[in-house]
């Protein structure tokens, strides 16, 4: 597949790529329950954004 997109583990926030598939860890809980931005994949482009999240 082209993306394997997914969200658990905690330690490994971001993407990889193994041959050609794009491996896409989009969990927004760290460790110790410290909150991340957001991933946005543009699905055309094969880029990867952050969003930043409110922290209001």
């Amino acid at each position: 597949p082209k993306y394997h997109i997914f969200g658990h583990i905690h330690s490994h926030h971001g993407m990889i790529t193994i041959g050609s598939t794009r491996y896409i860890n989009c969990n927004v809980q760290g460790e110790n329950g410290v909150l991340r931005s957001a991933l946005l994949l543009d699905y055309d482009s094969g880029e990867l954004l952050t969003v930043e999240r409110n922290k209001e």
